[in-house]
């Protein structure tokens, strides 16, 4: 299935226009952003340290949006880590980043 412009439109009419595409080993998908409390969730996963290893997945999983769930499935199956690296992406998105300037006033 491809994410032509009609598919697009469909996206946002159902889950809203603040929507992200990633794209990696061949494969696009579209995740809607996460909002602050479930943000405050996917930090607290990643404090946890019996469930910070899957935080990120975890994160995909529940924001993911297309591919439709029977593709989405067999892309994962095959490669079952690009949940783990558009989970960490989709965290980016949402303002983690390493590169924070501070400076004295």
């Amino acid at each position: 299935m491809e994410l032509d412009d009609e598919t697009i439109a469909k996206l946002k009419a159902e889950h809203g226009n603040d929507l992200r595409k990633f794209a990696a080993n061949g494969h696009t998908f579209v995740c809607k952003m996460p909002n602050a409390s479930e943000f405050d969730r996917f930090i607290a996963a990643v404090a946890d340290e019996e469930r910070q290893a899957k935080a990120p997945a975890n994160l995909f999983h529940t924001h993911v949006v297309w591919p439709p769930k029977p593709e989405l499935a067999t892309i994962l199956k095959e490669q079952p880590g690009l949940a783990f690296s558009i989970g960490s992406a989709l965290a980016k998105e949402a303002g983690i980043t390493r590169n924070v300037e501070a400076g004295k006033l």
